[in-house]
C-alpha cells in the first residue's frame, strides 16, 4: 500500500519537483523477477516442444507493480511492458494499449526445474521449467542460459513457497475450529 500512496503523491505533485531518496545503511537487496524468455502455454504437454519454432518470445514478469503477486504477465517486449507501466500510472483509466497474457499461479507447482532441451538449429541447449496450474494448461518458460531464466524461476518459487505457507495456515485454522466445535458438543450424530 505504501507504494500505491507514493505513486499517487508523485502523480498529484506539481512539476517540476525535487525528489530526495533514502538508502538504508544495511543495503537493499534488489529482486528482479522479469526478463525476456521463450514461452509455450497452448497445449497440455509438460515437456519442452520438439521444435524451437513452437516457443514464443515474451517479456515475462512475475507479480509486477501493475497487478497481483500471484500472476505471471507476458508482454511482447520490454518496450511494451514499459508502455503498460506508464499507461497504468496515468490519471486516465483506460484499457492498456498493449497486449498482455496473464496466468494465475495460485496453487500451482513447478516441475522440470533445471531441465534442458537441445535443438538442432540452435548452438546451445535451452534451460526450461514448467508451471502446473490447478486450472488451465501448463506454462513452460525457457531461456538460452540459466542466468537469464533464474530471475523468473526465483520469482515463481518465492510466490509458490509463500502461497503454500498461507494455504497450510488456513488448513490448520480450519482444523482448529473443527476441533473446538467438536469439544463443545458440536459433533456429528447419525
Amino acid at each position: 500500500r505504501q507504494t500505491d500512496d507514493a505513486v499517487r503523491m508523485v502523480g498529484a505533485a506539481s512539476r517540476p519537483m525535487t525528489l530526495e531518496f533514502w538508502v538504508p545503511s544495511g543495503g537493499v537487496e534488489v529482486v528482479r523477477t522479469e526478463g525476456m524468455c521463450m514461452v509455450k502455454y497452448d497445449n497440455n504437454a509438460t515437456e519442452a516442444p520438439r521444435s524451437s519454432c513452437e516457443w514464443k518470445p515474451k517479456y515475462v514478469v512475475v507479480g509486477d507493480m501493475l497487478g497481483q503477486p500471484h500472476v505471471i504477465y507476458m508482454y511482447r517486449s520490454k518496450k511494451e511492458y514499459d508502455i503498460a507501466v506508464k499507461e497504468s500510472q496515468s490519471r486516465t483509466r483506460r484499457p492498456l494499449s498493449v497486449k498482455v497474457k496473464q496466468f494465475d499461479i495460485r496453487g500451482a507447482r513447478l516441475i522440470n526445474e533445471g531441465m534442458t532441451v537441445r535443438y538442432p538449429n540452435r548452438p546451445a541447449a535451452w534451460h526450461y521449467f514448467t508451471i502446473l496450474r490447478p486450472q488451465g494448461l501448463p506454462v513452460k518458460i525457457s531461456a538460452t542460459s540459466e542466468e537469464r531464466l533464474r530471475p523468473i524461476l526465483e520469482g515463481v518459487e518465492s510466490f509458490l513457497e509463500g502461497d503454500q505457507r498461507r494455504r497450510a495456515a488456513k488448513v490448520e485454522e480450519r482444523r482448529g475450529r473443527i476441533t473446538a466445535a467438536n469439544a463443545y458438543g458440536g459433533g456429528t450424530y447419525y
